[in-house]
């Protein structure tokens, strides 16, 4: 069930009705003040969402990434702070503080995908030849040729000119892997 009430006493109200009823039921609540939070812990609210905290913690984000803080660094110090507010919810429920942690861990991943010429140092090269992984710390997770999309492709994987290499990592390291692209493209230089 999800709770969208802005009227805290509502909501409780709501969730006491559907307790009362079914108390094995999961439940997520908008959540639009801190006041709330130990009675909603009380009733067994699975996932508490803080509106206010969220934006406050957006807006934090938007400016530090504006001001060319490092991303990994500003999404280390924001799940800082969601550790600290929603801990008591992290005690009750650890999968939630787990599932939170993937989730932001994703969001520092990005995906690029990158065009492999007849001059790029990868072409004829396998995956594992090519050493991508260990060399620029991202991950081959697709490669496009020929209209059609080869997902997970494996280390025998041969790479050709007119390939097209989707990586996946956090933005710095395909930025890395990006240039040497370009870079060994223009030079001749070998993997």
């Amino acid at each position: 069930m999800v709770v969208t009430s802005e009227n805290g006493p509502e909501s409780i109200d709501i969730i006491r009705a559907v307790r009362k009823r079914n108390g094995k039921g999961k439940i997520l609540v908008l959540s639009e003040g801190e006041e709330d939070i130990p009675l909603l812990r009380e009733l067994s609210v699975q996932k508490i969402i803080r509106p206010d905290f969220e934006a406050e913690l957006e807006m934090a984000r938007q400016v530090l990434l504006h001001l060319d803080f490092p991303a990994p660094s500003v999404q280390n110090e924001l799940n800082a702070l969601r550790r600290v507010i929603y801990e008591p919810l992290y005690q009750v429920l650890p999968e939630y503080e787990v599932t939170s942690r993937l989730q932001a861990a994703a969001s520092l991943m990005t995906m690029e995908w990158a065009f492999l010429d007849t001059e790029s140092p990868l072409a004829g090269k396998t995956l594992a030849e090519s050493a991508i992984r260990r060399k620029f710390g991202v991950s081959v997770v697709a490669v496009g040729r020929e209209g059609k999309v080869i997902s997970n492709p494996d280390g025998d994987f041969l790479l050709r000119p007119g390939d097209y290499v989707g990586i996946a990592g956090d933005p710095e390291l395909n930025m890395k892997f990006l240039l040497f692209l370009k870079d060994g493209a223009q030079k001749g230089a070998a993997v």
